[in-house]
């Protein structure tokens, strides 16, 4: 691939890679506008001209956390098929950790994970947006399943 840099802009014209076969296509660009496209291509993204951002690759951490998160999501949560998921992108199934978790429990197993095969770990509000975009039917229970009558109470404290 051959570098692009700035002495190849003439006139206000530059020459840029748009596509991963390194075909040159020549447009008039300011030079921050250069320089957005030329890390846009650097990082695997295809960005259009004219307001288009085109569709973005995500990250390879990002893909390791959604899958380590589903991962987790299955071994561990118990479904709640009683309670409906409005969300349309679902089964339609709730699905509820153990009251023993937090968001924040989670969020360490997975970034634990993610050192455990070198890759950077993933940041607290990316975790949220994967939760909130993917995994919108997954919760944790609001309280333990002990504290529903006065016996389970006694039974628990035994």
């Amino acid at each position: 691939m051959m570098k692009v840099s700035q002495k190849d802009v003439l006139d206000e014209r530059t020459f840029f890679y748009n596509e991963p076969f390194a075909k040159r296509v020549e447009y008039i660009l300011s030079k921050q506008t250069f320089y957005n496209y030329e890390s846009a291509y650097r990082m695997g993204q295809r960005v259009g001209f004219h307001g288009n951002n085109g569709t973005f690759k995500p990250k390879d951490t990002t893909l390791f956390a959604k899958a380590s998160l589903k991962t987790f999501f299955e071994q561990t949560a118990e479904p709640l098929p009683h309670i409906e998921c409005k969300n349309d992108e679902t089964d339609g199934i709730t699905y509820r950790l153990p009251k023993a978790y937090s968001r924040d429990d989670v969020y360490n197993k997975i970034c634990e994970k993610m050192v455990a095969v070198n890759m950077t770990p993933i940041s607290k509000a990316a975790f949220e947006n994967i939760w909130k975009k993917d995994f919108p039917n997954y919760g944790i229970h609001n309280s333990s399943a002990f504290a529903k009558c006065a016996q389970c109470i006694y039974f628990m404290n035994m």
